[in-house]
Formats: C-alpha cells, sequence, structure tokens
C-alpha cells in the first residue's frame, strides 16, 4: 500500500517532536499531528442515514471519520482549488493582465525562514508597494487605485525553501472615475519593480524587527528578481495561480514508498516532462515538509484597492468605466453584449 503524508506523520512524528521539539514552532507540532489523525477516527467520526439504501434493503446508516481540515493537509485541500479559481475568474476584467513575481535572494531565504510571520507581511507589503508605485506613474499608467491578487509561495519541486509572491494584475487603473490603461504587453520596467519591492522589504524589515540582527547591508544589495509576463485575459493564468493557492509542500500522490526509514517521492524539475524520485532520511523529509507550514492566522491569499473586500469602489463600475474607455479605439463595441 502506497503512504500518504498522515502514515509518514503518524510513523515518525512523535519521533521527530522528541528530537527536535524544543526548538520547533507550537504550529509545527499542532500541524504534525492533526495530519497524523486526519481521517482515523482520532478527531471524530459522523454518522448519517442514507435513503436510498434505506429503500434497496441495504445497511442504512453509513460512518465517516472526521479530517482535520487543516490547510498544510494535502487529503483536505484538493478539492478547494476549482472553487477559489471559479469565483476568481467571475471577477476578471475586460482587460489585458499580467503576472507578476517577486522573489527573495537566496542568500536572505534563512532569514525569512526564521523570522516568517513578520518577514511574509513585508513580502506582500512590499510587493504592493512596488505595483501601486510603478503603475501611480504617469509614464506607467497614472492610475490611482488600481487593484491586484497576490499570492504567497514558499516550496519549489522537491520542497526546497524558496519564498516568492506570485501577483495578477489588470493592466491599468481608474483614476478620476475613468479607468487608464498601460500600454498594450507592458505593465512596468522590470528593474524598477525589483528596486522598489527590495527597498520596501528592507524598510519594512528594519522597522518591524528592531529587537533581531538583520542580515548585513551588504545582502540587501543583492539583486532582487521579479518577472512580468503579459498574460492576455488572465483566464488561463488563474487556473495555474489555484493549483498554488491550495496546494501543500507535498501531495500524497506523489509519495512512492516509507521503507527503513527513507521516505521516496516524485518531482519534476522546470520544464520537463518526466518524472524523477528523490529518496530523503524520514527526518529531513519531516523538515522540508515543516518549513512550509505558515504561521497561525497569516493570510496567503490578499487582495489590493478595487478588489479588496474593503474597497468603496463597485467592480460593475470599473468594468463599466474599461469599456466606455474602449470606445475610442473600437467605436463599433456593443457595450451590452459586452
Amino acid at each position: 500500500m502506497v503512504p500518504t503524508l498522515g502514515d509518514v506523520c503518524a510513523k515518525y512524528g512523535a519521533a521527530y517532536i522528541d528530537r527536535y521539539g524544543h526548538r520547533m514552532p507550537t504550529e509545527h507540532r499542532r500541524v504534525l499531528q492533526l495530519i497524523a489523525d486526519c481521517g482515523t477516527g482520532r478527531l471524530g467520526s459522523a454518522s448519517y442515514r442514507c435513503a436510498q439504501c434505506s429503500a434497496d434493503g441495504r445497511n442504512a446508516v453509513h460512518h465517516t471519520n472526521a479530517s482535520c481540515g487543516n490547510r498544510h493537509c494535502p487529503g483536505c485541500q484538493t478539492a478547494n482549488n476549482g472553487e477559489w479559481c471559479v469565483k476568481q475568474t467571475k471577477k476578471l476584467l475586460p482587460c489585458e493582465y499580467f503576472f507578476v513575481t517577486f522573489t527573495i535572494p537566496a542568500e536572505l531565504r534563512s532569514f525569512v525562514r526564521s523570522n516568517q510571520e513578520v518577514c511574509y507581511r513585508a513580502m506582500f507589503d512590499a510587493a504592493g508597494f512596488a505595483l501601486k508605485t510603478a503603475l501611480a506613474n504617469p509614464k506607467f499608467c497614472g492610475a490611482d487605485p488600481v487593484g491586484f491578487t497576490s499570492v504567497l509561495h514558499t516550496f519549489g519541486r522537491d520542497m526546497n525553501y524558496h519564498p516568492h509572491v506570485h501577483v495578477i494584475v489588470p493592466g491599468g487603473g481608474m483614476s478620476g472615475g475613468a479607468w487608464k490603461s498601460t500600454r498594450p504587453g507592458f505593465l512596468a520596467p522590470v528593474k524598477l519593480l525589483s528596486i522598489l519591492f527590495r527597498t520596501e522589504f528592507e524598510r519594512l524589515l528594519r522597522e518591524q524587527l528592531t529587537d533581531v540582527v538583520l542580515p548585513p547591508a551588504r545582502e540587501f544589495r543583492r539583486e532582487f528578481v521579479s518577472d512580468v509576463e503579459a498574460v492576455g485575459d488572465g483566464v488561463t493564468t488563474l487556473k495555474y495561480l489555484s493549483r498554488y493557492v491550495f496546494r501543500t509542500a507535498i501531495t500524497n500522490d506523489r509519495i512512492v514508498s516509507m521503507i527503513n526509514g527513507q521516505v521516496t517521492f516524485s518531482y519534476r524539475r522546470s520544464g520537463e516532462q518526466r518524472d524523477r524520485l528523490m529518496t530523503l532520511p524520514v527526518f529531513e523529509f519531516l523538515r522540508r515538509f515543516l518549513q512550509h507550514v505558515l504561521p497561525r492566522r497569516l493570510q496567503k491569499i490578499r487582495h489590493y484597492g478595487f478588489l479588496s473586500r474593503r474597497s468603496n469602489i463597485d467592480l460593475d463600475d470599473v468594468r463599466a468605466a474599461i469599456l466606455y474607455s474602449l470606445r475610442d479605439v473600437e467605436p463599433d463595441l456593443e457595450l451590452e453584449t459586452w
């Protein structure tokens, strides 16, 4: 029988806590226990009566064990991707979209991992600052407010630590009640976004981590690589992004075996179509998994500007403004059809 992450946690989780529990965050210990207990009955169970089975003369009472519902449990999160994607697709605007990624240099990742709550919030805030500042510049757009959705992603295919923020951005924003578009195929200079992100990220850490020794200033001078890609109407990118919204660092279908304290799992290198296998000592496997457990209550999805729940701008008004702006370039556009 192919093992699951729950099997790994159930068999080795207690031993892992015994060895490293003195320096583990409380949330890591909690997640290990929840995943180990998920679907086993230790979290409770429910009984229900099936009318169809009763009519067929079969046993009408069925029992099901409770799931843990934790966002890091691969068995509990798989079904959520499609629902989120459909919900966000309904919010898409009739304009060009861009997919932006902000990354942290490898030299700073260890520090970020040790100060996750503050650093993750700083990454979100710095990415938002970079986009708002660039798009407010009349050379690129001149709009304020703008709206976008950011998603935190921390793991690579082999479960190594690689924190970065993905952002899907409409190509424009509101200005004085009218829609102002960016140039076709162009959002803002990548170099500018990288510098704005790096500068704000460093400022936030120095402001909020006054009791922590920060990395040397030279580490913040390293290149914070950003990427901007034009992605058309945004539908395909939302589907791609939804896979990361609820995906855990390792899914059960990627675990191949658990033998003699070794866990083997499959992964793919970027650009490859075939699976590779990696075998790790079970404690290293759990260490890699746990470094992607997010601080409790930290939201990994954030909506900004007119896409935020707190915005007083109705999305239908934004859509209408976009369509009216299109009349100048498409005078035969039927607004009611849109």
